[in-house]
């Protein structure tokens, strides 16, 4: 609750004016975390073992298309409480060295990413899979969302999931409205290099989770949320931006209100601009969305204006080196304890009675949490 009176509280003005969309402006601007890739051991690496370490680091560090990860190593001979702190006592030794990948820190869920064996298809799952390139790809085309429907395996369930979730979208694209291009250029978060379009476009994704190259996708968009691996239902999620979840909508809670609700926030406008204080979570993408939104991994910055500072040198000139030097000291004296004080000052009713109204908006809100988790769940 704190973490949401803080945004209100910071960035009211901004939710006055900000006019870019919620998808536009996390795609320019919220850069996508690091995700913890640890690899625990008992015995010395193998030389195959180590260059699949060696893979995982060149991924991280690759100019071109890098992916958010960051690489540690644990040997449990000598830190042996990681073995239990990582939920890496319940595999035998034989299966060792592990792979343990960690959310971000922002993400509001105890549980791991995804545990399993270093092997070179665990690393290459967790780096790229078709589905991510898919994403990445119709993102950059200017899509707002791509859903991905997480399939329970239960083809009927599964079918009559994407059949309400595409009839929806298609309703949606036509129902809602982006601010008009004036509007949202008007905008001082307006960024003009951008080269993605603007445009308001969602997508469905279905993805198996038999599927060997896409199994630690699933498994990074499930344990996104603390409850969703208890559910044996198709799951729906929309990633937007950089590569980022929303919340996930279960079962029956794939339907009408939920997808309107999902998709009014991610196409309405950016209230609060604080990444870590929206909800869902970032995903291992191996993307350059620099280049995917500018044309250049260079991120442009302006000019600065000469005629304001030769103005600036003017003032400094005249102002500050033409007094004498008791003149000059006696700009930058302190105060002292002759300066008047001002006393009695009246309590600042203006800025209590908004305050008092975000905490109240605020206590509402988390209170319509339970119901809001319970509407997208109902099984």
């Amino acid at each position: 609750m704190a973490s949401i009176i803080a945004c209100f509280l910071i960035y009211v003005p901004s939710a006055v004016t900000c006019q870019i969309p919620v998808f536009r402006y996390a795609l320019e601007r919220w850069s996508p975390d690091l995700f913890s890739v640890l690899i625990l051991y008992h015995n010395p690496l193998s030389a195959e073992h180590l260059g699949l370490v060696d893979r995982l680091k060149q991924a991280a560090l690759e100019v071109e298309r890098p992916a958010n990860i960051e690489v540690q190593l644990f040997d449990l001979n000598e830190d042996p409480q990681y073995s239990k702190e990582l939920l890496a006592d319940g595999y035998s030794i034989d299966q060792y060295p592990l792979m343990v990948v960690r959310y971000p820190q922002w993400v509001k869920t105890h549980r791991l990413a995804w545990v399993g064996t270093l092997s070179g298809e665990s690393v290459e799952a967790l780096i790229d899979s078709p589905a991510r390139q898919t994403i990445v790809e119709r993102i950059g085309e200017g899509e707002s969302a791509v859903w991905v429907l997480i399939e329970s395996g239960n083809q009927s369930k599964d079918d009559a999931a994407a059949s309400r979730l595409q009839e929806n979208l298609d309703l949606l694209q036509q129902k809602l409205q982006l601010p008009s291009r004036e509007v949202i250029e008007s905008d001082e978060a307006f960024q003009p290099e951008t080269q993605v379009e603007l445009r308001l476009a969602f997508s469905i994704l279905r993805l198996k989770r038999s599927d060997p190259a896409e199994a630690i996708f699933a498994s990074l968009l499930i344990n996104s949320e603390p409850d969703l691996h208890q559910f044996n239902e198709p799951i729906a999620i929309p990633v937007f931006g950089q590569g980022r979840s929303h919340f996930a909508l279960v079962g029956k809670g794939i339907n009408t209100q939920t997808i309107t609700d999902s998709c009014q926030f991610l196409t309405g406008a950016c209230s609060c601009q604080v990444k870590e204080q929206n909800p869902g979570s970032d995903l291992v993408f191996t993307a350059n969305w620099r280049q995917i939104i500018t044309g250049t991994a260079i991120r442009l910055q302006p000019l600065p204006d000469l005629m304001s500072m030769a103005t600036l040198a003017d003032s400094v000139e005249s102002k500050g080196f033409s007094e004498s030097p008791v003149e000059q000291q006696a700009l930058y004296l302190p105060p002292t304890a002759e300066t008047p004080v001002v006393e009695n000052q009246p309590l600042n009713v203006g800025f209590l009675i908004p305050t008092a109204i975000v905490v109240i908006v605020s206590l509402l809100g988390v209170i319509g949490v339970s119901f809001a988790i319970k509407s997208r769940r109902d099984v």
